[in-house]
């Protein structure tokens, strides 16, 4: 039986942490840290330490441009929300491991992510599914309750305030995410910023604005 390597990021610099997601070692877990017996890595990580350089990455966004091929780039922000990863995005941000309010500056750092990355490097899956892993909690199927539960109402107060801002992007496939992101986190003032948002680009053809509609009614897939 092979011995399994030990992959340690709980000490690491953000070029380390950032090099790893786009490294081999990190699409090993991603693509075989489900089946038990495979010999994939074993990944040890600091949780507060893994939010402060998740953090730092999304709020230099821009160092990505270019860094590596689109496939590289995508691969590396899926395998960031998980559930293969230790220390995931997902996990961070819904487990008892950080305090709120590193959870609040995580999602925070994600609008700067959209703005100086997203914007410029679309991707064919990750800028529009973004929020699918993070915010699902708050589709009726899932389980949190912002509204009885203080700090599931300041996460999804977080995410909404996030998105609000990546709506305000000029660039349409990052409006497109925060629409669908939106309808996932399903805040109180969706409706109204929505209404607001459409009022505001009354050039939009027909079928963005249909899909924005479902997004404020929470009904987009």
């Amino acid at each position: 039986m092979n011995k399994k390597r030990i992959i340690d990021l709980r000490e690491v610099t953000l070029e380390e942490f950032r090099s790893f997601f786009f490294s081999a070692d990190c699409q090993e877990f991603f693509k075989l840290g489900r089946w038990a017996n495979d010999p994939c890595p074993i990944l040890k990580v600091s949780p507060s330490l893994h939010a402060r350089r998740y953090s730092q990455l999304f709020g230099n966004g821009a160092s990505l441009v270019g860094l590596y091929d689109d496939e590289t780039l995508e691969n590396g922000c899926q395998a960031m929300f998980g559930p293969i990863l230790p220390g995931n995005l997902a996990e961070l941000i819904w487990g008892q491991d950080i305090s709120l309010g590193e959870k609040e500056t995580l999602i925070h750092s994600m609008y700067v992510m959209y703005r100086d990355f997203f914007a410029v490097t679309p991707l064919e899956t990750s800028c529009e599914m973004w929020w699918d892993p993070l915010a699902y909690s708050f589709n009726p199927m899932g389980t949190a309750d912002p509204e009885r539960n203080p700090e599931h109402r300041a996460i999804r107060n977080a995410m909404f305030e996030t998105l609000c801002e990546i709506l305000n992007l000029d660039a349409q496939h990052c409006q497109v995410a925060a629409l669908h992101g939106m309808n996932h986190v399903a805040h109180p003032k969706t409706e109204i910023v929505i209404e607001d948002y459409l009022k505001a680009h009354s050039n939009l053809d027909e079928e963005l604005r249909g899909y924005a509609r479902l997004c404020s009614a929470g009904q987009a897939l």
